[in-house]
């Protein structure tokens, strides 16, 4: 399989995918540390995870992306409370 050059990844009806490394340089750290979020439910949760294919929908992981503090300060509150 061909090396992919772009940061994100289309399917076949155009939907925007993000993976780990993306999400990673996004943030400038380390792909663990991302891994250590995912752990820590410090993101939202991928909507395809198999072995070694982790991808979230543009519509999943942008709030966190464009937000992260507000994302997790939402997110925490709504665990707390169920």
């Amino acid at each position: 399989m061909k090396h992919l050059e772009t940061k994100t990844l289309y399917n076949k009806q155009t939907k925007k995918w993000y993976d780990i490394k993306t999400i990673a340089e996004t943030f400038s750290v380390s792909v663990n540390t991302v891994r250590s979020w995912q752990q820590r439910k410090q993101m939202p949760a991928p909507d395809i995870q198999e072995h070694r294919f982790t991808r979230w929908k543009a519509e999943t992981i942008e709030p966190f992306l464009n937000d992260p503090i507000s994302w997790r300060e939402e997110n925490t509150a709504a665990e707390e409370k169920a």
